[in-house]
């Protein structure tokens, strides 16, 4: 502990500790204390349908419960096709070697892929903030924006009963609640192939500045050896960083060492091209994975939630950044206030946009973001017109406060304005630059930081009071996370059993005692329900089913068009002989009909009426119906 101690601060440790610990107190909550009228399903977040089969993949002989009667094989690496998924392979066999159950493994190692990732993060604080990292860190770690204080406050209020709540409040929940590759650290946690792969690449960058700056050979060795693992569980977060570095390179000039930057970013292009060409191929073992990640990841960052998220650090960094981009060669300056043009023009079409079709209450930035991307590069003209015509700047001028480095405000202006566009008519959106954002905030963190240490020389008390203010909503919003969305507080606290939180449809880690009685009168045969309880179904039966979450990577269809057709199904407008027809393509022997994650009332008495089917069994909502005559023989 005491050599920990010498080279990790003792708050760093404990805050870092105490945050990755939510996973593993998470898995244990669920295992022994769910809420009453329900049990764990098994899973977790959505995806971890996904995480937890694939623990599997070593000792099931590659098989995939996800694959269709239309597949000429049930096993083989085609089903595992992304890297990521090999990772959690590697965990599973973990598992067995300990004795532990996959379920249990799960969050441990979510646990502690989120120690190392927090970590990473102050590694790299220590080596391009220097002194000042304190700070930084502990907005990364624990600053926020609005959704938590909101959530919990409307919780106390009783609003969350209405039934518009969710759809008004989707915008502060969407990137400062829900699990994913959003902003705030905690976010990342359930998915330790983000944290890993972050942690590696991010190891990587700070080993490459610190090789390049002390000309050390072992550093950019080092830094090689571990952003060859990082790019290969997850290429986009490997891609980001090399750019990163590229963009570190070019503005931190070694004088007298020209060739250097040339060499430094060598140690990183080599084995980053080695790790991606082994993904790719991987990942070319089954064109279907390829396709559903083009038609579902194709999605840039909203605007209002990221609003939402970074509202209080919007008090402060925007002032900080113009006074950075405006002390930055010419070139760089150019680029930077084209990017900050684009930014505004982009705010202002978007505002404009959003009130012309009366959506200002209701998020629907999508659209907004098609509409308004390719003209907002008039505002991207007008700030490089400005930059060049500020001539009189063109020498670089030394900020005033030199701890943080300019090309981090380079950093978050690219990576912003990439984030939130979708120019070329939707072109840009192909190669999900909703992903870009999380990388933001780390850069927004420091510029805020850097920027509260400014106003803390002028106004100290009001730069206390945005400290505070950015703590106190941060911590709400991770204990909203962590314990309303990650977990299941949300059904711990309903005041009547048949009530559902918000967003309860997302949630996929507990069913009620009715679905699980259900789903254990379930015989052999291929099973069609809804999603999330299909991948229930899928990890506590050995059964197949027609789709689910993990049938993203492990199905042999598309997954977009798969979808459509089990909603369609289990809508209340299928006409019959399209149901008949549909369960005999897919070889379907039972039909699911689950109570957490509701059917309607019309569409399960139409589902009733076929006549192949006939009802097995019915635990309060739940319905079991089983294929009793081959549909064309009807």
């Amino acid at each position: 502990m005491k050599r920990w101690l010498n080279i990790v601060p003792a708050p760093v440790l404990l805050l870092s500790l105490a945050m990755a610990s939510t996973q593993p107190l998470i898995g244990l909550w669920l295992a022994g204390a769910p809420p009453p009228g329900y049990v764990a399903t098994g899973l977790h977040i959505p995806d971890s349908a996904l995480f937890l089969q694939s623990m599997r993949m070593f000792f099931n002989g590659f098989e995939s419960q996800y694959v269709t009667c239309q597949s000429p094989a049930i096993s083989g690496i085609q089903f595992y096709p992304l890297p990521h998924l090999w990772l959690y392979g590697v965990v599973g066999a973990l598992a067995r070697a300990l004795g532990l159950s996959d379920f249990a493994m799960y969050f441990i190692a979510n646990g502690v892929g989120a120690f190392v990732y927090l970590l990473a993060v102050y590694f790299f604080l220590r080596e391009v903030a220097r002194k000042n990292w304190r700070l930084p860190f502990a907005l990364f770690c624990l600053s926020g924006g609005l959704g938590g204080v909101l959530y919990l406050s409307t919780r106390l209020l009783g609003l969350q009963s209405s039934p518009a709540f969710a759809d008004y409040f989707r915008r502060f929940a969407l990137y400062e609640l829900f699990e994913g590759a959003h902003l705030q650290p905690v976010l990342c946690f359930p998915r330790l192939y983000y944290t890993l792969s972050l942690a590696l690449c991010l190891g990587a960058l700070t080993l490459l500045i610190r090789g390049h700056r002390q000309n050390n050979r072992r550093a950019l060795t080092l830094a090689g050896l571990l952003f060859l693992p990082g790019m290969f569980i997850d290429m986009r977060y490997g891609a980001f960083t090399l750019a990163l570095a590229f963009l570190y390179l070019w503005q931190e000039k070694i004088p007298g060492r020209s060739l250097n930057n040339a060499f430094s970013v060598a140690w990183l292009v080599v084995p980053g091209f080695a790790g991606a060409a082994a993904g790719w191929l991987l990942l070319r073992t089954n064109p279907a994975a390829i396709q559903n990640h083009i038609d579902v990841a194709n999605t840039a960052m909203w605007l209002t939630p990221f609003l939402s998220v970074a509202a209080l650090h919007l008090l402060v960094a925007p002032r900080e950044v113009f006074h950075r981009a405006a002390r930055l060669p010419l070139l760089e300056k150019t680029l930077a206030f084209g990017a900050i043009g684009y930014l505004a023009a982009f705010a202002v079409l978007f505002a404009a946009y959003q009130i012309y079709w009366g959506n200002v209450l209701v998020a629907r930035d999508a659209a907004a973001a098609l509409a308004v991307s390719d003209w907002a590069f008039i505002g991207a003209a007008a700030g490089i017109a400005w930059s060049i015509l500020q001539l009189r700047v063109q020498a670089r001028r030394p900020h005033h406060n030199t701890a943080q480095p300019d090309w981090i405000v380079l950093w978050l202006l690219s990576f912003l304005v990439m984030s939130i566009t979708a120019f070329g008519g939707g072109w840009w959106l192909k190669f999900g630059p909703q992903r870009f954002q999380i990388f933001l905030w780390l850069p927004l963190c420091i510029v805020s930081a850097n920027a509260i240490e400014q106003l803390r020389a002028q106004q100290p008390a009001r730069a206390r009071a945005v400290t505070a203010a950015l703590i106190v909503c941060g911590v709400c919003s991770l204990v909203a996370a962590v314990l309303f969305f990650q977990g299941p507080l949300a059904f711990q606290l309903q005041a009547a059993e048949s009530a559902r939180p918000p967003y309860a449809g997302y949630h996929a880690e507990v069913m009620t005692t009715n679905d699980a009685a259900a789903i254990g009168a379930i015989g052999d045969g291929i099973v069609l329900a809804p999603n999330l309880a299909a991948d229930a179904v899928a990890l506590n039966r050995p059964n197949r089913v027609v789709w689910g979450t993990g049938s993203f990577n492990m199905s042999d269809q598309p997954y977009a068009a798969m979808e459509s057709e089990v909603a369609r199904f289990f809508g209340p407008d299928a006409p019959a002989e399209w149901r008949l027809e549909f369960i005999q393509k897919w070889c379907v022997a039972w039909v699911y009909c689950p109570e957490t994650w509701p059917v309607s009332t019309a569409a399960i008495e139409q589902i009733r009426a076929l006549p192949c089917l006939e009802e097995t069994a019915r635990h309060g909502n739940a319905v079991v119906f089983r294929v009793i005559a081959h549909p064309r023989a009807i």
